[in-house]
């Protein structure tokens, strides 16, 4: 069966990149190739982190984020 956002199973991937200048760079990339990408969000609760998301061509949600150490 193809993927289903409303369908029990995997909800979302995450990953994670190695500073917030390299989330910077991945959006970029991205946004210039036609994905569509939200904004950047920072987060300082529970724990400081960046990140942004994004669907791949099958509608699986994607993350990348970055957590400040």
């Amino acid at each position: 069966e193809d993927f289903a956002p409303h369908r029990t199973g995997l909800d979302h991937l995450c990953f994670g990149v190695a500073s917030r200048a390299e989330l910077d760079d991945w959006r970029a990339h991205l946004t210039a190739r036609g994905v569509a990408c939200s904004e950047i969000r920072d987060y300082t609760e529970p724990i400081p982190f960046s990140l942004f998301t994004f669907n791949d061509p099958d509608g699986v949600a994607l993350e990348l984020m970055y957590l400040a150490a």
